[in-house]
């Protein structure tokens, strides 16, 4: 609550620059690299991330990650990306995953699975 909301945000912009964001409104360009999906199975829940990125170009570095809970692959095709509004066309803005809050143990599971994304 209080955390403000960035617009036009590239994804190649620097993540640092927005770490007291509430929402993240991306530019038109910006996509969910669905095919880059990793999952990791924490209990009884499989935690998915997929790199935000720019449609024109794939970055040395990912800033911005999409994230959920149950909504990827299986262990055989963990790659597949299905959370909330991926697949909308119109949908170029976020939430941000918050270190407070009633899941906030979840949060470095979804950062452990973005650096095993990443390698």
């Amino acid at each position: 609550e209080g955390q403000p909301t960035y617009s036009k945000v590239a994804p190649t912009q620097s993540a640092a620059i927005h770490l007291d964001a509430g929402v993240v409104e991306f530019t038109p360009q910006a996509r969910v690299d669905g095919a880059s999906a990793v999952g990791l199975d924490v209990g009884k829940d499989r935690i998915c991330v997929a790199p935000i990125v720019d449609s024109s170009e794939k970055p040395a570095t990912v800033e911005y990650w999409a994230a959920g809970i149950n909504c990827c692959g299986d262990e055989e095709h963990s790659r597949a990306f299905s959370c909330d509004d991926v697949d909308d066309p119109q949908a170029h803005a976020g939430l941000v995953w918050l270190s407070y809050g009633p899941q906030k143990h979840l949060l470095s599971d979804f950062r452990k699975a973005a650096t095993m994304a990443q390698n």
